[in-house]
Formats: C-alpha cells, structure tokens, sequence
C-alpha cells in the first residue's frame, strides 16, 4: 500500500494467489493482479469471487478461439468449428509431439518433458468470469 503498486505478479497456487488477492482488497488497493498459467481454472476463478474480474491470467497456449492463431483456425476447421478438448485427450496428443510447427510455434511434448513451446500470452478475466483476450 506504501508504494502504490500499480500490478501485484504472484507466483503461486490458486488458494495463496485468492488469499493474497483478498488481503490486498480488504487493504483498499486497486493493484492489476497477475498470475501464471496454473491458476487458468474454473475454480479458481470461482474462489476468486469479487475479486475476479481483471486478473490477469498467462496463458502458455494459444487461446483455444482465437482465429488470429493459425493452429486454432487449422483445428476448428478441422472440427468443423467446435472443439471440446478433454484434459486427458489434449495430454494423450501433445505427448506424441516432436518439433511439430504449430502455425509457427515449435512444440516438442513427450511423456518426460512437458515443457512443450517457449510461448507466453495473457489472457483478464471478465466481469462474466470468463477468460478474454
């Protein structure tokens, strides 16, 4: 609060980033929070509450409908405009990657490196709790 920050990064898991978000609230500031990719859930946001709105969310993959991404327009091309990937399919598939240019990104997967792609984008959510671009 002394410092005005204008943007609090927490790295984290979702509780301590919920928890600390509160804290900051309750404390009156108006910082921009931010976090990594692992809080990128339904839950999360939901434990958020009315702290939701404006997290900022990183993002390690393109957003799923996104058509400004060649790989989600290939994909839902291919789906024929829908794509309801399961967690477990979208493992099963990246798993079988070996430097597969994905609308140029190169993403090597295997079931003992999940590291994938060198990619970052960021994603707020929305007064709806959703995640946008």
């Amino acid at each position: 609060m002394a410092v005005d920050a204008q943007a609090v990064v927490f790295v984290g898991a979702g509780r301590q980033v919920v928890e600390g978000t509160a804290a900051i609230r309750k404390a009156g500031s108006r910082a921009q929070i931010v976090t990594l990719s692992n809080n990128a859930a339904t839950g999360f946001v939901k434990a958020l509450g009315e702290h939701a709105r404006g997290t900022v969310v990183s993002q390690v993959f393109p957003f799923e409908r996104s058509l400004a991404s060649p790989l989600v327009r290939d994909l839902l091309e291919k789906l024929g405009g829908k794509a309801e990937p399961t967690p477990a399919g979208i493992k099963a598939a990246l798993e079988g990657f070996r430097k597969v240019d994905i609308g140029g990104l190169e993403v090597t997967y295997s079931a003992s490196d999940h590291t994938g792609l060198d990619y970052a984008d960021l994603a707020i959510i929305g007064a709806d709790g959703r995640f946008k671009r």
